[in-house]
């Protein structure tokens, strides 16, 4: 993630802390919180297609250099005029976190996941995010 920021220093950045997930339970979700309750930190960040030069090579090159990392794919999941690619690390069967990246025909966004959550809730959160105000 660092590399893609560095790269990219006029993409739109935000972290989220444990505390700031919280935040966007705007409905007191109980599925939500559990979802969230081990996760430490998420930071994402938007390259908009059209205005960076975010080419198919260099998300080729991204996808070695998170293989290199000991990032294993996961899964992908074909949205609503998106595709999300899930990578999860792990040391000694423990997972330490995940990398996603959400990319549509205007933008690449890329969430870098400091902790865990339930494989079958990162559609739920990719959607919970990219429905914060700046993201659309």
């Amino acid at each position: 993630m660092r590399e893609l920021d560095e790269a990219y220093p006029d993409a739109f950045a935000l972290v989220f802390y444990h505390s700031s997930l919280n935040m966007l339970n705007v409905d007191d979700d109980p599925d939500f919180d559990r979802m969230i309750s081990n996760i430490n930190k998420i930071k994402l960040l938007r390259i908009e297609r059209s205005n960076e030069e975010f080419t198919d090579k260099k998300l080729s090159d991204l996808k070695v250099k998170l293989a290199d990392r000991d990032y294993e794919e996961l899964m992908i999941v074909k949205g609503k005029g998106y595709d999300t690619t899930v990578y999860m690390q792990e040391d000694q069967g423990e997972v330490k976190g995940f990398f996603l990246y959400v990319l549509d025909d205007d933008s690449f966004m890329a969430f870098d996941v400091d902790g865990t959550l339930p494989v079958k809730d990162i559609g739920l959160l990719v959607e919970k995010i990219k429905d914060v105000k700046g993201l659309k």
